[in-house]
């Protein structure tokens, strides 16, 4: 299954965890809004995370996108209270309008591009 549709697990509180099949392109549009998440395996075919993907995710608290990741599109972590951890692919070229806006804790960033040689 390469596409999962816009919305799919949006406000889905109980959703703490899921295993994503490996041949995913992208996590779309809203696909995780209001959800439960603690923790998510995302799958390294993914390209693009979308617009609001995981915003409202109250109980994610770190994140770490795969090195196929080249951008985001857009609040894709808004009102993340709890994400207090990031790291960032090199293969990242572009990021999202207020991707971490409203995560009102510090959040550590590790950007991987920076630790290349």
């Amino acid at each position: 299954m390469k596409e999962i549709g816009d919305y799919a697990f949006s406000d889905c509180q109980n959703l703490t965890s899921i295993v994503l099949p490996p041949d995913l392109t992208e996590i779309s549009d809203g696909m995780f809004s209001g959800a439960g998440l603690t923790s998510l395996d995302i799958p390294c075919g993914v390209t693009r995370i979308g617009y609001s993907a995981f915003s409202h995710c109250k109980g994610l608290t770190s994140v770490r996108l795969p090195n196929s990741v080249i951008e985001t599109t857009g609040f894709s972590f808004l009102n993340c209270e709890n994400l207090t951890s990031i790291v960032l692919p090199s293969s990242l070229t572009g990021m999202g309008h207020r991707d971490f806006y409203g995560c009102t804790k510090p959040v550590s960033y590790t950007h991987l591009r920076a630790h290349e040689t």
